[in-house]
């Protein structure tokens, strides 16, 4: 009998596939039995690797997250207006590339992932800068999410009300409007403390 020609079933294999289909569809229209399909496997040979969906989903958030991560990992002595820059970027890209990471960044425990924790220290060591202790440091990191995040969820939300997953494009002068909002908050941050 010849070697089978398809792939080996794993965990990367599962978590790309699962992205890519949720890149096309929403993260709505991702089930188990259209992941296995897809994979041309039985549904019941993904749980050899994966327990459910939800570990699926923090298993592609994770893998989306990091492709998107803060330069944590590098030598660079960024100001906390440049990581404050950077963070929203970063955070913009990923949620124009992959637009259902909005939704999973909304769910704490698809945000707190071991990366996105590195990057949340990384833009909070950062804001320290301010002459704040951690803790407010943090604070205002989560600050900077939760803008970035809030703007992403009004936009996404906006489309599947209106237009659909699949149809929609970004209103005019909306990255426009989120860059109003991070200067704004910079002014606020910067109130606090020394720039």
């Amino acid at each position: 009998m010849p070697p089978s020609r398809q792939p080996k079933l794993t965990m990367p294999a599962i978590v790309e596939t699962a992205i890519e289909l949720a890149d096309a569809e929403g993260l709505g229209a991702l089930s188990m039995r259209k992941l296995a399909t897809t994979l041309d496997a039985g549904t019941m040979s993904l749980y050899r690797h994966i327990s459910d969906k939800d570990q699926l989903i923090g298993a592609m958030a994770e893998v989306a997250g990091a492709a998107f991560a803060y330069p944590y990992d590098q030598d660079g002595s960024w100001t906390w207006r440049e990581r404050v820059t950077i963070a929203v970027d970063l955070d913009w890209a990923l949620f124009e590339r992959h637009p259902w990471m909005v939704f999973a960044y909304a769910a704490p425990r698809y945000t707190l992932s071991e990366s996105s924790l590195a990057c949340l220290r990384w833009l909070a060591d950062g804001l320290t800068d301010l002459g704040v202790d951690d803790e407010e440091a943090t604070s205002m990191a989560l600050s900077v999410w939760d803008l970035t995040n809030g703007v992403a969820l009004m936009l996404a939300t906006d489309r599947i009300l209106h237009t659909g997953p699949r149809e929609a494009s970004a209103p005019d002068g909306l990255k426009e409007r989120l860059d109003v909002g991070v200067e704004s908050l910079c002014r606020g941050f910067a109130a606090r403390g020394p720039d």
